[in-house]
């Protein structure tokens, strides 16, 4: 007896599905930009992508656009303040990005917790942007607002990457949009280009681990 195969039959769930092929991995970016509203965002989300891309030759710049200072739980001594908790996030942000290979690392200063889709937050990223010209641009997806039945997406999250897309297109590349950026000698962006990364790079995830928070794990 022939063996039954997807064509053939069709109708069984086992038989009717086909393996799909692998895509190409595209080449790693000259220069990439990662774009999240808080220290360890990155980390926990595109941090082997970035790893492995910086190991490749990429220079890449993380941008945060908060320091963090709202971060705390039930475990967080109730002395601290936001004040004393910027600089050790911040801290904590720059030597997760060394753990990555990640020598650019920005801070916007931007409040945590009530982040806004702002016109000055989107002229911001627009300069920045306009100013290194990535190759790729990476950030969250503004759109998800529950990650299966365990996690509600914080409201940060979805602003900064709604602002980063909007920085990228069409703020970026087009002239007379920000034009007073261009009275501070910042020319535009042509062509900057969003990235669909694959932050399950197992080969990396040592690395990821490794840049993940390493201070005191109560305070936040």
């Amino acid at each position: 007896m022939a063996e039954e195969t997807a064509e053939t039959a069709p109708g069984v769930p086992e038989r009717g599905a086909r393996r799909r092929k692998r895509a190409a991995e595209p080449a790693a970016p000259a220069c990439a930009m990662s774009i999240h509203a808080h220290p360890d965002d990155q980390e926990f989300t595109v941090g082997g992508t970035l790893a492995k891309w910086a190991r490749s030759g990429s220079r890449v710049i993380t941008v945060c656009i908060t320091s963090g200072g709202a971060g705390s739980n039930q475990s967080t001594p109730l002395d601290m303040t936001r004040e004393a908790l910027v600089p050790i996030r911040e801290e904590e942000q720059r030597r997760a990005c060394q753990a990555l290979g990640i020598s650019d690392v920005v801070f916007l200063g931007y409040e945590d917790g009530v982040l806004e889709p702002s016109i000055a937050l989107r002229q911001d990223l627009t300069r920045i942007i306009r100013r290194y010209k990535p190759d790729a641009v990476v950030c969250g997806d503004p759109t998800v607002r529950f990650y299966g039945k365990g996690y509600m997406n914080h409201p940060d999250h979805r602003v900064a990457a709604d602002v980063a897309l909007d920085a990228v297109f069409p703020s970026a590349e087009t002239r007379l949009i920000f034009p007073e950026l261009l009275a501070e000698g910042i020319c535009v962006s042509l062509g900057a280009d969003g990235a669909a990364c694959n932050n399950h790079l197992d080969m990396f995830g040592e690395m990821r681990l490794a840049a993940t928070p390493s201070s005191d794990p109560t305070l936040f």
